[in-house]
C-alpha cells in the first residue's frame, strides 16, 4: 500500500490509469423483421353460381387433395396463382365466374394452351364437364363454363354413390342368405332318420365284412343289398316298422305331420313281394335250392337278431 502512495505522488497525486484511453460505449440496437402485411385474398364476383354450390362439383373438390395436379391447376385458371394447401378448396368454393371481361378470358386461354392435354381434361373432371373431343375443344368448353359456371344437369354423384352402398349391401346380404340356407340345408341332411334298409346295413356290415376282408366299400354295399332282397317279409318288416318310428319322432321334433302309418306301408311292401314271388314259383330246381339256401341265413340271421335282442 505504501508503494502504491509512492507512486501516485510521483505522479502528482493523478492515478496512473489516467493516461489510459478510455473505450467508447455504442449503443446497442434490438434486431427488427419486417413484417409484410397479410393482403387479404378476394375472389372476384362473377354472373355464375358458387362452385361451392354445385353439387357435383362440390363432390369433386372433396374427393381431390388440397395439393392435388387437379385443384392447383384449376385455381391457377380462376386466380392466376396455384393457392395456398389450406385456402386452395376455400377459394374455389367461392369461385362464380370471371370478371374481367374478353381480356382476361385471353390470357387465360393462353395459359392453358402452354398446359398438357391429359390435365386439362382432369380439371374438366372436376368441373363435371364432357372430357371427349381435341385441346382446342376442351380449352373452349372449360372457358366457357367458367365464364359463367352453371350445374352441368348430369346424375347426382351423391345419389350413385348411395345407390351403389345399398346394392353391395343388398349383395351382401343376398350372399350370407344363401350361405346361411346352404348351411341349414346340410345340418338338416344329416339329422334325417335312417331307412329300413339304412338299418339293416348297419346290423350286417361287421358280418359281412368279416366274410369279404378284400371287398371294397361299394363291394360291401352291393352284397348287403343282394341280401337285403333276399330276407324274409317278416324280417324287413321289423326294420321297416324301425324306419317308421325314427320318422315319427324325426316329424314331430321338426312339427311336421304325420303322412301314413308304417303298417299300411309294411302291408303292401309285403303283397308287392308276395307278388313277385309267386311269378317266380315256375323256376327251376336251382332257383329253388337257392331260396332254401337263402331261407337258412334268413334263419341265421333271426336267431343273430333274437340273441342280440336279448343281450
Amino acid at each position: 500500500r505504501e508503494r502504491a502512495k509512492e507512486r501516485e505522488m510521483a505522479t502528482d497525486g493523478a492515478p496512473l490509469s489516467s493516461g489510459r484511453a478510455k473505450r467508447e460505449v455504442k449503443a446497442v440496437e434490438k434486431l427488427t423483421v419486417d413484417q409484410k402485411e397479410d393482403i387479404e385474398f378476394v375472389v372476384p364476383k362473377g354472373e355464375g353460381t358458387p362452385l361451392g354450390e354445385i353439387e357435383n362439383v362440390e363432390f369433386k373438390i372433396n374427393k381431390f387433395a388440397g395439393q392435388s395436379d387437379e385443384l392447383k391447376t384449376l385455381h391457377r385458371v380462376c386466380f392466376g396463382k396455384p393457392g395456398a394447401k389450406l385456402t386452395i378448396k376455400k377459394n374455389l368454393r367461392k369461385f362464380c365466374g370471371f370478371a374481367g371481361g374478353d381480356v382476361e378470358l385471353k390470357k387465360k386461354a393462353e395459359l392453358l394452351k402452354k398446359m398438357d392435354g391429359k390435365l386439362i381434361k382432369k380439371v374438366l373432371e372436376v368441373c363435371d364437364l364432357q372430357l371427349s373431343g381435341t385441346k382446342a375443344e376442351s380449352i373452349d368448353r372449360l372457358l366457357a363454363f367458367l365464364s359463367k359456371p352453371e350445374a352441368s344437369g348430369k346424375k347426382s354423384l351423391v345419389e350413385k354413390v348411395g345407390e351403389k352402398r345399398k346394392a353391395a349391401e343388398r349383395k351382401k346380404g343376398t350372399t350370407q342368405s344363401k350361405k346361411s340356407k346352404t348351411a341349414q340345408g346340410k345340418v338338416e341332411k344329416k339329422k334325417r332318420p335312417k331307412t329300413a334298409y339304412q338299418l339293416y346295413a348297419d346290423s350286417r356290415r361287421d358280418k359281412v365284412k368279416a366274410e369279404n376282408p378284400g371287398a371294397s366299400f361299394g363291394e360291401l354295399n352291393k352284397i348287403m343289398g343282394e341280401k337285403w332282397k333276399t330276407i324274409s317279409d317278416e324280417r324287413k318288416a321289423k326294420y321297416v316298422e324301425q324306419a317308421a318310428e325314427l320318422k315319427k319322432e324325426f316329424d314331430a321334433k321338426e312339427g311336421k305331420a304325420p303322412k301314413a302309418s308304417p303298417s299300411k306301408k309294411a302291408k303292401k311292401e309285403a303283397e308287392e313281394e308276395e307278388e313277385e314271388e309267386k311269378e317266380e314259383a315256375g323256376g327251376d330246381e336251382d332257383e329253388a335250392d337257392g331260396k332254401e339256401g337263402d331261407d337258412d341265413e334268413d334263419a341265421e340271421e333271426e336267431e343273430e337278431d333274437e340273441n342280440e335282442e336279448e343281450e
